[in-house]
This record gives structure tokens, C-alpha cells and sequence, in this order.
């Protein structure tokens, strides 16, 4: 009796587990509704990767666009490059260049070496 009442249980699990795989497997959407889905969202990051190098593109433009009128109106006022170089670095930045607007090359002098060469040409 005890043997036909365990057999009787183990019977009914076996039976709820199976309806309960069952179901669980049947709440997925099928694979052409998820191939669907992902299409669409890779459709709409290439849209957005797009819109983002678009964008880009313009403020470039925007940029060039505003160089090219800084620097007509530099020629028209006689401005040298190395002060228009540093009149619009100070405008895009809104702090001030080195002295020049212009980078240095090679190794800066130290005082003693200056003078020691200001004594050689004198």
C-alpha cells in the first residue's frame, strides 16, 4: 500500500513539472518575433550612430564656419597670423594663449646659458 501511494506521488511531480516546463517554454515569444525585435533595435542604433556623426559633422562645419570669418576679417584689418592665431584661440577657449599664440620648438634656455651668450655677443 505505502509502495502504490509513493509511486502515486512521484507520478503526479513527474506530471506538474512537466505541464509547468510546458508552460514556462510557451510565455517566450517565437524566434521570428525575437529576430524581429532584434532588427529593429539594431535598426535604430545605427539610426542614433548616425544621427551622432551627423551632428558631429555639423559642429565641424560650424567651426570651420567661424574660422573662415575670423580670418576674412583679420585680413581686411591687417592683423598678423601669429596675433589672429592668438586672438582666436582666446575666443574659443576664453583664457588667454602663451605670449605669441605660438608653441615653442626644441628646449628652453636656462638664465645662466641666456647670459652666457649675451656676454659672448657683446
Amino acid at each position: 500500500m505505502m509502495m502504490r501511494i509513493l509511486f502515486s506521488i512521484l507520478c503526479l511531480l513527474l506530471i506538474v513539472s512537466a505541464a509547468g516546463a510546458q508552460s514556462s517554454s510557451a510565455g517566450d515569444p517565437p524566434v521570428e518575433e525575437q529576430n524581429e525585435t532584434m532588427l529593429d533595435t539594431l535598426k535604430r542604433m545605427q539610426i542614433k550612430r548616425e544621427e551622432n556623426e551627423h551632428k558631429k559633422l555639423l559642429e565641424k562645419g560650424e567651426q570651420i564656419k567661424l574660422d573662415a570669418e575670423t580670418l576674412t576679417k583679420q585680413a581686411g584689418a591687417g592683423v598678423s597670423s601669429a596675433r589672429g592665431r592668438e586672438e582666436t584661440a582666446r575666443d574659443r577657449q576664453g583664457r588667454p594663449p602663451d605670449s605669441l599664440g605660438v608653441r615653442r620648438r626644441g628646449r628652453r634656455q636656462t638664465a645662466r646659458a641666456a647670459a652666457g651668450q649675451r656676454r659672448r655677443r657683446a
